[in-house]
């Protein structure tokens, strides 16, 4: 009851924000800084923050000289949870507040790589060294993004090109025989700019661990193996080419283009030697940016774009899932962003978007009789408004957004509309003494995917009609930043109904089904200091109370899955005047993986070290440890992820 209080006192000091009168007065407007998880330094402002929003930014240059991955990166985010299905680099999905991977929309460089077909996106596939920088929305979404999230947004941006020319070779070796190298040149001549990356990765994955032979509660059979069939090797390539056409237009071509083989080894008891899967996505997107000028200050962005995603995945022996498996899925989405952004006198910034995409979805099984299926469709088209209101000397600011989609999925004689709003209020509000308040409340919901409403014709069974996962959530946080110090606590509480399940409907069938609601509150502590020039310290804390409130019998008042209560993260940086030591720490309670509470994955403390150094201005390099108690994990059951590892980087910029 304590947290349904505190809740409801958050909410009274929301409205009260939301109702105070407007100023005659104000100039430039205020600004309320986000979190940003640096490896060095303090927080930074950055275009991509809202200050109305609960927001963490992870700039990458702070991250350069270490061996890490997008999933390590976001683990490090207040409110944050990465679930491994596996080892280095295997495929890894996110949930922010409890939510489950598929809520949580990702873009990259403002492509949606999540897909209609389903299922989280993956990680693994996200190549980490041409990344610029991460910014993780909690909660609510800003306008910009063509649909709303109840899980949040994470927008990950590619580095761009600068007045600097720019030529950095990376070497990277550790356990497992993991091998990274990346190359990128970057220059501008006058109004054109190019830059061009590649990195190259591979890994043998053939880490020890402790097998229980499918018996849990037996110990005497235990045995300690190496995982099998478990190697990778990865491909990709992003290149950019920009040119100012004139003082109002701006031009941009981008492509970034991933491949990836690895082998797929099966549980970790039921094993697989043979299964492979092949993973081919290619992005493309022109930006045609026109800023007009003298006072009129609109801008307006037109970024039409075309992805492709191939998977292909083989299990001739039939090792994993039932009978033989040749299957070559593709995935084309298309579509167009209009971005119009107009200051409204000096107190109002008005944003509107309006984007149509076009998704389709072609499954084709080349071990069946008959290979090819019906190709699934879905076309989208979104409008949102929002504006910022700057009021009491641009102390109080204030965000409204509205947003509505048409959503049409054909597939073959089946057919589901689907026309969901969705929108928010958020506010922050400057206060004496260096605090601020901040809070956002709203709708937003998620469509069902092709699975879910359309089946396999196997043993799933579709439902045109289900309804879209629908949530009101809100949060409210108490800010206080005095340089070199920041604090920050924010209370947040999610609704949820129309939770959608699989439902056995006979022996061989299940059925998806609008069946569950939720509950989840909780608590996220931040806290980052730079008390001395050597020292720099960031943790958070997270805690969230997950629960079923779907009222069915054995369920009602269980903890959802996946969703531990306790979540800590503390990192060290020490620099130097030529290098610097860090280590990191993250705690991860205990949590179950059913439904029921039957099954449990045990709490789990992964700290790593290391230490680079910087001889000359050209010249990088670095050691780390990763998991360095080589402490035993399994985020998922009969997913054993290694134990202590090393690796070693080399940089060299010209």
């Amino acid at each position: 009851m304590a947290i349904n209080r505190y809740g409801l006192v958050c909410f009274s000091v929301w409205l009260l924000g939301a109702g105070f009168s407007p100023s005659l007065q104000g100039e430039e407007p205020a600004t309320l800084e986000p979190v940003v998880v640096h490896g060095a330094g303090l927080p930074s402002e950055t275009e991509e923050a809202d200050p109305t929003l609960a927001t963490t930014v992870i700039p990458l240059a702070d991250y350069r000289d270490r061996s890490t991955s997008v999933a390590e990166l976001l683990e490090q985010a207040a409110g944050v949870r990465v679930q491994r299905f596996g080892g280095l680099e295997d495929f890894a999905t996110v949930a922010i507040r409890g939510s489950t991977a598929e809520q949580v929309q990702i873009y990259l460089d403002g492509i949606p790589l999540n897909q209609a077909s389903g299922g989280g996106v993956n990680l693994a596939t996200i190549p980490i060294e041409s990344i610029e920088k991460i910014t993780i929305y909690r909660g609510q979404a800003p306008a910009r993004f063509a649909t709303s999230a109840i899980g949040g947004v994470i927008a990950i941006k590619t580095r761009r090109a600068t007045s600097k020319r720019q030529t950095e070779i990376r070497q990277r070796y550790g356990s497992l025989n993991t091998y990274t190298g990346t190359g990128l040149y970057a220059d501008s001549w006058g109004p054109t700019d190019v830059l061009a990356s590649y990195q190259y990765s591979r890994s043998d994955g053939d880490f020890s661990f402790l097998d229980n032979n499918g018996t849990p509660a037996n110990p005497t059979d235990d045995r300690r193996i190496r995982r099998r069939n478990n190697d990778y090797e990865k491909h990709s390539l992003v290149t950019r080419l920009g040119r100012r056409v004139s003082e109002v237009v701006t031009l941009s071509l981008y492509n970034n283009l991933f491949f990836e083989e690895r082998g797929v080894p099966g549980l970790g008891t039921l094993t697989s030697d043979t299964a492979h899967l092949t993973t081919t996505r290619n992005l493309t997107q022109l930006d045609v940016q026109l800023t007009p000028t003298g006072r009129a200050g609109w801008q307006l962005k037109i970024s039409p774009f075309f992805s492709v995603n191939k998977s292909q995945f083989v299990d001739l022996d039939s090792e994993i899932g039932l009978g033989q498996q040749n299957n070559d899925d593709d995935t084309f989405l298309y579509g167009t962003d209009l971005l119009f952004t107009l200051p409204w006198g000096s107190h109002q910034k008005w944003t509107v978007l309006t984007s149509y995409r076009g998704e389709q979805f072609r499954p084709e099984n080349r071990a069946a009789a008959i290979r090819t299926g019906t190709a699934s469709v879905r076309n989208r088209l979104t409008v949102a408004i929002e504006n910022e209101i700057y009021l009491w000397n641009d102390r109080l600011i204030l965000t409204p957004t509205l947003r509505t989609e048409l959503i049409f999925n054909d597939l073959s004689a089946n057919s589901a509309a689907q026309f969901p709003v969705s929108g928010k209020l958020s506010f922050s509000l400057q206060l004496p003494a260096g605090f601020a308040l901040r809070g956002s409340g709203g709708r937003a919901y998620r469509v069902p995917n092709f699975l879910e409403l359309f089946g396999d014709r196997g043993a799933i069974v579709g439902n045109p009609g289900l309804n879209a996962e629908r949530s009101w959530n809100f949060d409210a946080g108490l800010l206080w930043t005095q340089r070199p110090y920041r604090l920050a606590m924010t209370y947040f509480e999610n609704r949820l109904t129309n939770l959608i399940q699989f439902l056995q409907t006979s022996q061989l069938t299940a059925r998806a089904t609008n069946l569950a609601a939720a509950t989840i509150r909780g608590f996220e502590f931040e806290a980052e200091a730079h008390p001395f020039t050597w020292l720099q310290l960031t943790s958070n804390y997270t805690f969230q109370w997950a629960k079923d409130t779907s009222g069915r019998a054995g369920f009602d008042g269980q903890f959802l899955p996946g969703r531990a209560q306790h979540q800590l993260n503390f990192s060290a940086n020490f620099p130097i005047r030529w290098g610097r030591f860090y280590a990191a720490l993250d705690f991860i309670d205990s949590n179950f993986l059913d439904s029921l509470n039957t099954l449990k994955v045990e709490r789990r403390s992964l700290l790593s070290v290391g230490a680079t150094a910087r001889p000359w201005k050209w010249l990088t390099a670095g050691f780390e440890i990763k998991n360095l108690l080589s402490e035993k994990i399994e985020d998922v059951v009969g997913f054993p992820v290694p134990g202590r590892l090393f690796f070693g980087n080399l940089t060299v910029t010209i």
